[in-house]
């Protein structure tokens, strides 16, 4: 979808902000500038709801940067005490989120505390938090409850990935360092999203970083690369492996640690015969395989 006017936004932006099933009937107000900045103004009952403004309004064709100045009403009624008592409670209605969470609130401000075991816990704690009444805004203090290795950590990724029948296993690139997961690839935008999601459940993962479609792996459909990237990816044996493929200097790159060596034998006699019948020679395939 192309790009609104600033008049098309506005009257856009007015519209959503009073049909919205669940913000409609706050009145909030909105203004988009000349560079796509949109203002947004009114009082809420709930901190998730002035969040929901924001993705709301972000999804506006034109819309760059969302400032959102919405208040978050508390009718000084609610003490932080009973804040706390309240976001707990939605903590632990959430199934979702391990017991280990908890909260201290001060003056309106939630502070989550505890541990997890995964970057999407974190996420839902924040948002099940936004629930509560009087809550005026969010710190996450939430810490992985075991370390992980980076190797550990993109094995589990890509396995993740393997599994999910959706994504075609090769065309994602990752990249792990402090916990800190960089996916890149060329993908449709449902693909790209479905694959953050699922790097963000993986235990350990600190952070997800979508690069997807920044840059251009291969531009001809005949390209060798190609035509060794769709070999591995319809080879059942390779399909099964945690493995991480990516593109450098023209040729492709295969990663992973593997604990059997018995297993990382067969993984490369899996790729010498891809390169056989492709007719392509052995460079065109870079092995980056380790053992543990």
């Amino acid at each position: 979808m192309e790009n609104l006017t600033r008049e098309e936004l506005n009257k856009k932006l007015a519209e959503i902000l009073e049909q919205d099933e669940y913000l409609g009937s706050y009145g909030l107000k909105g203004h988009c500038d000349e560079h796509g900045v949109v203002q947004l103004q009114g009082i809420v009952d709930l901190w998730d709801e002035k969040q929901q403004a924001t993705i709301l309004v972000s999804e506006i064709p034109g819309v760059k940067l969302v400032e959102n100045q919405i208040t978050v009403c508390t009718d000084g009624a609610i003490t932080d005490r009973e804040v706390a008592i309240e976001v707990n409670e939605e903590l632990l209605a959430n199934p979702e989120i391990p017991e280990t969470v908890g909260c201290q609130v001060n003056g309106g401000e939630v502070q989550l505390v505890g541990t997890v075991s995964s970057l999407s816990e974190v996420h839902e704690a924040v948002e099940t938090a936004g629930r509560a009444r009087g809550v005026c805004g969010i710190k996450s203090q939430l810490r992985l409850a075991e370390e992980f290795d980076d190797v550990t950590i993109s094995n589990d990724v890509i396995k993740a990935l393997h599994n999910e029948p959706e994504l075609i296993p090769g065309r994602i690139r990752i990249n792990t360092i402090d916990g800190k997961v960089t996916l890149q690839g060329q993908l449709p935008e449902k693909q790209a999203n479905l694959a953050v999601e699922i790097a963000a459940k993986v235990n350990g993962v600190r952070a997800v970083e979508s690069e997807f479609n920044h840059e251009v792996w291969v531009a001809v459909e005949d390209h060798p690369v190609v035509k060794v990237l769709r070999a591995i990816s319809s080879n059942s044996f390779l399909k099964e492996k945690p493995l991480g493929f990516e593109v450098e200097n023209g040729r492709v790159s295969v990663f992973g640690s593997i604990v059997d060596s018995n297993e990382k034998i067969e993984i490369e006699k899996n790729l010498e015969s891809i390169l056989a019948k492709l007719d392509l020679p052995p460079e065109w395939i870079e092995n980056r395989l380790e053992l543990q």
